[in-house]
């Protein structure tokens, strides 16, 4: 189940975000300091009151298992996903996407898939997104809810 994010999230995200497979299918792969960290996270609560961002936690057994993130760039909420290491290949990203596109309503939502990463890419294909542009290394992916 989806949660809102919490204050206490904060390392687990962190722990989530530094992770090699997430590294590797991010566009900034280096691995993440606490301090930077602690600063991004409080200034994306400061996003969530001021409805700019809408962030959460993924409960399975009342064990963390993954975040789903929108944040708002323009016309559109850019997403960004990642579930841990030992709950992957199981459906879960595909289950949270399907529960938070439940949750939100009139928005324009744009994920950034490297072209290398194919789990991606079909997770996006597979819940209604469709393919707007290709660039040298990335595919843009869009939906309307």
């Amino acid at each position: 189940m989806l949660r809102k994010v919490k204050e206490n999230d904060m390392e687990f995200l962190l722990s989530l975000a530094n992770e090699s497979e997430v590294r590797k299918n991010s566009m900034n792969q280096d691995v993440i300091d606490i301090e930077t960290h602690k600063k991004w996270f409080l200034k994306k609560l400061t996003e969530i009151k001021n409805s700019t961002s809408k962030m959460y936690i993924y409960e399975k057994n009342k064990q963390k298992i993954g975040q789903i993130r929108l944040d708002k760039k323009g016309i559109f909420f850019n997403i960004d996903i990642s579930v841990i290491k030992i709950n992957r290949g199981q459906g879960i990203a595909k289950a949270m996407l399907l529960e938070l596109l439940k949750t939100v309503n009139n928005i324009n939502i744009l994920a950034y898939v490297k072209n290398s990463n194919e789990a991606s890419k079909s997770l996006f294909l597979s819940s209604g997104f469709k393919k707007v542009k290709e660039c040298k290394d990335i595919s843009f992916y869009k939906v309307k809810v």
